[in-house]
């Protein structure tokens, strides 16, 4: 290497979205991928920005994916919480769904059928299911997700405005709105065993 004065580059500047593009989160398509727990972070939500886990107590989950013929796609992080919670369609201000906890006041009325479980409930469920582990304590189930493969689905969304997310439905539209600088990011929207 031919070394250079420092001093040179004092009026040089770096290039705000090559960094933006190499500090971003890579994404994968939707579809099923193999799954394979690594490792389970316990506690009580904290951060009042997330509503649905605010003051609950949930546990972070991370691991690889691969596709089906065992291609490594990146690490996958989702929530997952065996305290339930369900969706009043109708029960927020802003009209939007709204995460509530079951108590023995709203019991009746949440499992009409009307409500359905939030997402990180509904995850836990399916966890349990895949492990056949309803009846097993938290601590088990958590440890045979390190122990046991898994298939995620997982869809892939654009935020196109603050609380604003789209998913693409073809590929000329994810084209679009990558070209539109919006922020893709991955969801799991089920887990099963691997067979």
């Amino acid at each position: 290497m031919k070394e250079i004065n420092l001093d040179t580059l004092f009026e040089t500047y770096t290039d705000e979205a090559a960094a933006k593009e190499a500090s971003s989160f890579k994404t994968v398509l939707p579809g099923s991928y193999n799954h394979q727990g690594e490792k389970s972070t316990v506690g009580v939500g904290d951060d009042e920005r997330i509503v649905s886990l605010f003051g609950r107590t949930y546990a972070h989950l991370e691991g690889p994916i691969t596709t089906q013929t065992g291609d490594r796609r990146g690490r996958q992080f989702f929530d997952v919480s065996w305290e339930v919670y369900r969706v009043n369609p109708t029960g927020s201000p802003t009209g939007k769904p709204l995460g509530v906890r079951i108590t023995e006041a709203n019991r009746d009325e949440a499992l009409r059928g009307e409500w359905a479980q939030d997402k990180a409930s509904k995850l836990w469920g399916q966890l349990t299911v895949a492990f056949d582990a309803t009846k097993k304590p938290i601590k088990e189930v958590l440890e045979m997700y390190k122990m046991y493969p898994t298939v995620l689905y997982i869809t892939e969304s654009f935020q196109i405005g603050p609380g604003q997310w789209k998913n693409p439905r073809t590929t000329e539209e994810r084209a679009d709105y990558i070209s539109k600088g919006f922020t893709p990011k991955n969801f799991v929207q089920s887990i099963s065993r691997k067979k």
